[in-house]
C-alpha cells in the first residue's frame, strides 16, 4: 500500500506554526532504548499546564491561527481520552497492550490522522471535531495490524473487507461457500479484481498472525471502530487483573506439548 501523508501533511500545513516556547514536556523520555507504558502515555502532557479551554475551542483556534500551539494543547486534555482508544482496540484484537513501543507506534500513528484531517475541518461548521475525526482515526488504528499482516493490502478498504469476511468465518462456523456467499450478501461486494473468496484466502492465511478477527457492525455492516467522543479513564485494577491472568495462561500453555500448542494457536481441534 501506497502512504504518501508524509508528503500531504506538511503541504497541507504550509502556513502553520508550531512554537511552544515556555512549555517542556511533563514526562520526558529517561532513556529511548528503554521505553516505559508511562512515558507513552503521557507523550503529549506538558508543563506548566497550558489555558484551559474546550477541546473544539483548541482547533477552532488552530485552524483559525494556523498555530499549532493550540494543537498541542488540544492533545495535552485529550491524551487521556486518546490512550483509551488505543487500550481496546488492542484489547480487542488480542494484541499485547502493554509493550510500550507498540503502544507509541499506535499513538504516533493517530497523531499523523489526526494532523492530516486537521487543515481539511472547517470551524465554521457546527460538527465537532472528534465526530470529523472519527472516521481518520479509525483508519490509523487498522493501518497498524495492517502493515504486520500476511499480503500486500492495496487498501484499508481492502484490508477491512477482510477483516469483515474473516470475522464471519471465524463466527458462522459455516463452509466456505455458504460465508463467501454471506459476505457477498451482507455487504453488496462486487469487486472483480480481488473476489470475495480470495479476501477469505487472506484472512484463513492471516489466522497465523490474528487468531479472530473482531470487527464491531453497524447498521451499514462497516466497523464501528472505537468512540473517539467517549470520555473515559484507564481502570488500573482490570489492567492488573488482566496482567495476573495473562501470566496464568501463558503458564498453562507453556505446560502443553508442541502438538497441543499447534493445535492451539492454529484454531484446528485436537484429536
Amino acid at each position: 500500500m501506497e502512504d504518501n501523508r508524509n508528503k500531504l501533511i506538511p503541504a497541507q500545513l504550509a502556513g502553520y506554526t508550531w512554537e511552544l516556547s515556555g512549555y517542556a514536556s511533563k514526562v520526558p523520555f529517561a532513556n529511548e532504548d528503554s521505553l516505559t507504558m508511562c512515558e507513552v502515555r503521557n507523550i503529549f502532557r506538558l508543563d506548566p499546564e497550558p489555558p484551559q479551554m474546550e477541546l473544539d475551542d483548541y482547533i477552532r483556534e488552530t485552524v483559525r491561527h494556523k498555530d499549532l500551539a493550540y494543537f498541542s494543547f488540544f492533545l495535552h486534555h485529550f491524551e487521556k481520552r486518546l490512550n483509551s482508544v488505543i487500550y481496546r482496540f488492542l484489547t480487542r484484537n488480542g494484541i499485547d497492550r502493554y509493550d510500550p513501543a507498540r503502544f507509541l507506534d499506535y499513538k504516533l500513528e493517530l497523531l499523523q490522522m489526526l494532523l492530516f484531517c486537521l487543515p481539511r475541518f472547517d470551524p465554521a461548521q457546527e460538527t465537532e471535531f472528534l465526530k470529523y475525526a472519527k472516521h481518520y482515526i479509525q483508519d490509523g488504528l487498522l493501518f497498524c495490524p495492517m502493515m504486520g499482516e500476511v499480503g500486500s493490502f492495496a487498501s484499508l478498504v481492502e484490508y477491512r473487507r477482510v477483516r469483515q469476511i474473516g470475522a464471519i468465518y471465524n463466527n458462522s462456523g459455516k463452509r466456505r461457500a455458504e460465508v463467501v456467499s454471506a459476505f457477498a450478501a451482507q455487504s453488496g461486494y462486487k469487486d472483480d479484481s480481488v473476489s470475495a473468496d480470495e479476501l477469505l484466502t487472506i484472512a484463513q492465511r492471516n489466522r497465523s498472525i490474528v487468531s479472530l478477527y473482531r470487527t464491531e457492525q453497524d447498521e451499514d455492516g462497516e466497523e464501528t471502530g472505537e468512540d473517539v467522543t467517549r470520555d473515559d479513564s484507564w481502570n488500573y485494577a482490570e489492567i492488573l487483573w488482566n496482567g495476573i491472568q495473562a501470566k496464568t495462561v501463558t503458564a498453562a500453555f507453556e505446560q502443553l506439548s508442541y502438538k497441543e500448542q499447534w493445535y492451539w494457536k492454529s484454531g484446528t481441534p485436537s484429536a
